[in-house]
């Protein structure tokens, strides 16, 4: 079962191609690294700290449809700062599980205290 618990470890599913952002960025700002770094979370920090976690449904759903402008609109207003962790020697099927509990669709993965990438429901969805 080990074997078969490493062979469908998150970290062999982990983009390590993440992207960071400052609390103090606009959603425009934001939303322009996320499309340059071709991914679809930001990781959003205040000095080395992270502090929480902004993607492109968030962007949608609280800025967008809420009528902000996301010119003047700083991701410290919208981010979520409950961020869900997965480690990275953990399965698929308990990421998806926590994506379940917790009703996200992004986890931060960690090895230790590292952050070494993120994880989404479409790439657990691709490899399931």
């Amino acid at each position: 079962m080990t074997d078969f618990k490493t062979l469908l470890s998150v970290k062999k599913f982990v983009s390590t191609k993440f992207a960071k952002a400052k609390e103090s960025d606009t959603i425009t700002l934001g939303a322009k690294k996320m499309d340059k770094e071709n991914v679809t979370c930001l990781l959003v920090h205040k000095g080395s700290k992270l502090n929480g976690i902004i993607t492109e449904s968030d962007i949608v759903r609280k800025v967008i449809a809420a009528g902000h402008d996301p010119k003047k609109t700083e991701l410290k207003s919208v981010m979520t700062q409950s961020i869900i962790y997965v480690e990275a020697d953990e399965s698929l099927f308990d990421a998806k599980k926590k994506m379940e509990e917790h009703g996200v669709r992004h986890l931060v993965v960690k090895e230790g205290d590292n952050i070494i990438g993120t994880v989404s429901v479409r790439e657990l969805a691709g490899n399931l």
